[in-house]
């Protein structure tokens, strides 16, 4: 998924795009390092019983059940966040000190998709 958001990202943004593409990195990563840090989670869980000498049981169910509730919580993030302030469109202009051959100051155009408020994507990228 986050390749996938890769190649949505590489293409011009319109208002669709930018929505599709931060879902995909979202819920991409979230897929991608979730499942990670509960096997490490498991595993020090493991060996601090070990040190112990107590046996413990982790079932993949359990494990499952985990991913699948800390990745629900993104997903409701993200319906939040394309319900209260979507990722459009937006455009910057930059002011070059180059000039035209006819004396007119070149201006470059960059497109770019942002949320009206930088909230969202702090706390997308600071829980990630």
């Amino acid at each position: 998924l986050v390749s996938a958001a890769a190649v949505v990202s590489a293409i011009a943004p319109n208002d669709l795009r930018c929505v599709v593409s931060t879902w995909l990195l979202n819920v991409g990563y979230s897929l991608e390092l979730v499942p990670l840090v509960v096997k490490i989670a498991a595993i020090n869980r493991l060996m601090s019983a070990a040190k112990n000498l107590k046996r413990i049981k982790l079932g993949r169910s359990f494990l499952f059940g985990i991913v699948a509730a800390l990745t629900g919580v993104v997903v409701v993030y993200m319906i939040l966040w394309t319900a209260i302030d979507p990722p459009s469109k937006a455009d910057g202009y930059t002011l070059t000190n180059r000039q035209t051959d006819s004396g007119n100051t070149v201006v470059l155009i960059s497109h770019f998709c942002e949320s009206g408020s930088k909230f969202w994507m702090l706390v997308a990228v600071g829980v990630q």
